[in-house]
């Protein structure tokens, strides 16, 4: 028994490093209440959202996270909860402009062309590729390309946007403004600021492109924070960042740099829910009007950010949340044992409880506590470990009682009405969810799917749960409707899209269930029927309303995958999906950036288009080596693959074993292809090359 006791102790020791108790009470007066383990996570009720009162409430979450205290290094401070404004002296991020002739930004009429593949109509997705039907705007490393893009005889590059120590990820194009929105990185900018928050920044730049050769900096911003994702509403765009709560002296609550001037964020628009936080992110929510440049901001703390879903009107911040079964073991031992541990030791535990935050952050006190009541059970002789073991298992299986699900997903509501992000409901339903496509909103009722993961445990004689599958409806207020479970016992979700009243989604094993699920009641959601078949998909992208596209593998009986398919599935009789058409590669191996990057995948129905990014290496056989772009015509009865753009002899060795297509498009009858360092155009009839475009690589390195 002595054995188990140390090896039990070491895995305490492990596990406290994943699983922050919160429950001890703290000396300081402004931290947010505490509650039990219990009351965290098992209330379906939660609750309410507050707004900090001061920055001593703020800076006392931050402190019980970490022990290190950020002094600034200027003259510079932070007085009472205003938005405090220092002008910066702020380095400048060059520009190149070309020495082509002024591009004519009238070019007649706007030929048809397409789009972001965006999730919701209306609602544009930042991406690092953009066209407006005349002009391409792409990213490339460090530097962004500005490209007459039609008629494609002529395209050329006409201007570029190079960044010395930032690094651009996303774009948006609005008339003439362009957007590009990255990461900070690089000490100069920290130097100028003054300090260095640890969650980084990302910066936003706004140009304007009238004369495509020569962009100039219309405004610039920078957000404290990691870069999430971003969105494109009318003139609104809505930027997401999330950081981990730090403690400073200057700047204590985040900042946002306008210009050459800083920021800092009222706490009266922080909010937190006056519960212990495992590890909390502080989610911020930026709205920016490209035309005023007003700029309005709200932030929520939240647990380990899982996705992020945009509607017209509404953005869904998801977070995730465990119950942990050590965590409760843990806490069952320290209850049987609060009463046999001595005064001393009672004494001790108070002062570790009121060690000052920024000295120990309350994981460290948890460490500390557990050590103490580890010591009494390695003290007991091996009869009383084991009758000890038996009540400790006993009350922790009451207490697992309690819990239905082991996983939620907690679900933050902000509405976008008239460009002010303002927080109007939460709520949280069990399981986890796959991305941004597991949520919709469909007339006021928010639409969720989600995996609900399998479930071991350490009790004698507990049974093994299964993974199953879940669709829930919430109100408006994030209030449950409806739901619809256990679906496909033991495999978990690959793909989901709603369209309309309906949900389809695809689990896998080994064979793969294509579900069609009717939610034209959201308090009675129901599974119409199912189709399977070998293989799953990854993507689903609707053709219309009475077909759906996917892309995935192929498998075998047995589940082993196999090559890339692309599956069309015929909805119209809901209670029988059929598969009425497919594309598999031969290569077992062959890939597609598609399968998981929704951006990559180019589809028109008018057109009768599918491009998707593809690429195979084979070591034994060269022949079947290809990067590039595949070409599919599609309709209701065929997937018929029509060539590939071959993009291979643009890649180096960094890109040689991915694929190098990023993203394709078109502009009326043209195809362009994107990889790093090309941009292919081809004729949308023939497929025949029309027109090649070197994107130079941003390296001085002499390549042979």
């Amino acid at each position: 028994m002595k054995k188990s006791i140390i090896s039990g102790f070491i895995v305490v020791k492990v596990l406290l490093v994943l699983f922050l108790l919160t429950g001890c009470t703290t000396n300081n007066p402004y931290y947010p209440p505490t509650g039990t383990y219990q009351d965290t996570v098992v209330s379906t009720t939660l609750a309410p959202l507050e707004s900090f009162q001061s920055v001593a409430q703020y800076q006392a979450l931050a402190s019980s996270q970490t022990n290190y205290f950020l002094g600034g290094f200027g003259g510079n401070s932070y007085r009472g909860d205003m938005m405090e404004t220092t002008s910066l002296a702020m380095p400048k991020v060059a520009t190149e402009g070309s020495s082509l002739p002024v591009a004519n930004s009238d070019l007649g009429s706007t030929p048809d062309y397409s789009q972001t593949n965006n999730q919701v109509a209306g609602v544009d997705e930042a991406d690092i590729l953009k066209t407006d039907g005349q002009y391409i705007y792409t990213i490339t490393e460090k530097t962004v390309y500005l490209l007459q893009a039609y008629p494609g005889t002529d395209a050329k590059v006409l201007g570029t946007i190079t960044f010395d120590k930032y690094y651009p990820r996303n774009l948006f194009i609005d008339n003439d403004l362009l957007v590009v929105i990255g990461r900070v990185s690089g000490s100069e900018f920290y130097n100028t600021l003054g300090f260095q928050p640890r969650s980084g920044m990302m910066f936003v730049n706004v140009y304007d492109v009238h004369d495509r050769t020569n962009p100039i900096l219309e405004k610039e911003f920078k957000f404290e924070g990691n870069y999430v994702d971003a969105r494109l509403i009318g003139n609104e765009m809505y930027l997401v960042a999330k950081e981990n709560p730090e403690v400073r002296r200057m700047y204590p609550t985040p900042i946002v740099v306008e210009g050459n001037m800083i920021k800092a964020m009222p706490v009266s628009e922080l909010f937190y829910r006056p519960i212990p936080y495992d590890y909390p992110q502080l989610v911020m929510t930026h709205a920016l009007n490209l035309q005023d440049f007003t700029l309005h901001s709200v932030g929520i703390t939240m647990q380990s950010l899982q996705t992020v879903y945009v509607s017209n009107d509404n953005l869904y911040l998801v977070g995730r949340q465990y119950i942990s079964e050590q965590r409760l073991r843990e806490d069952v031992i320290e209850d049987l044992l609060a009463n046999n541990i001595s005064a001393v030791d009672k004494q001790l535990i108070e002062k570790i409880k009121t060690v000052d935050n920024a000295i120990l952050n309350q994981q460290e006190k948890r460490q500390k506590i557990l050590q103490i009541f580890y010591w009494y059970v390695q003290s007991m002789s091996p009869q009383e470990e084991s009758v000890f073991e038996k009540q400790v298992d006993s009350e922790l299986a009451k207490r697992l009682e309690a819990f239905e699900y082991r996983e939620y997903s907690p679900i933050v509501k902000v509405s976008l009405q008239h460009g002010k992000p303002e927080i109007v409901a939460q709520g949280k339903v069990p399981g986890r969810l796959l991305n941004q496509f597991s949520l919709d909103e469909y007339d006021d009722v928010l639409r969720v799917a989600t995996t609900i993961s399998p479930v071991w445990s350490s009790l004698p004689d507990a049974k093994r749960k299964e993974s199953s599958n879940a669709v829930w409806t919430l109100d408006k207020n994030l209030k449950l409707l409806g739901q619809l479970t256990d679906l496909a016992p033991g495999e978990q979700m690959y793909s989901t899209r709603f369209v309309a009243n309906r949900l389809y989604m695809v689990t896998f094993k080994q064979i793969d269930p294509f579900f069609v699920i009717d939610l034209s009641n959201p308090k009675q959601p129901e599974n119409m029927g199912s189709l399977k078949i070998v293989g799953f998909s990854r993507y689903l992208q609707p053709y219309d309303e009475n077909y759906l596209i996917g892309i995935g593998r192929d498998a075998t009986d047995l589940g082993r995958t196999q090559g890339l398919k692309i599956s069309l599935f015929d909805v119209r009789d809901v209670a029988h999906p059929k598969e009425v058409a497919k594309f598999v590669t031969d290569e077992k191996y062959a890939q597609s950036t598609a399968e998981y990057e929704h951006k990559a995948f180019l589809f028109s129905k008018k057109k009768h288009l599918l491009v998707i990014p593809v690429y195979n290496y084979n070591y034994h056989n060269v022949g079947e080596t290809y990067n590039g772009a595949f070409v599919f015509n599609i309709s209701t009865s065929a997937i018929t693959l029509r060539g590939l753009i071959d993009h291979s002899g643009s890649l180096d060795s960094s890109y040689y074993y991915r694929s190098g297509v990023e993203r394709s498009l078109y502009i009326d009858n043209l195809l362009y292809t994107k990889s790093p360092h090309l941009l292919r155009i081809n004729d949308l009839s023939t497929l025949a090359s029309v027109k090649n475009v070197t994107l130079k690589k941003d390296t001085a390195m002499k390549i042979y």
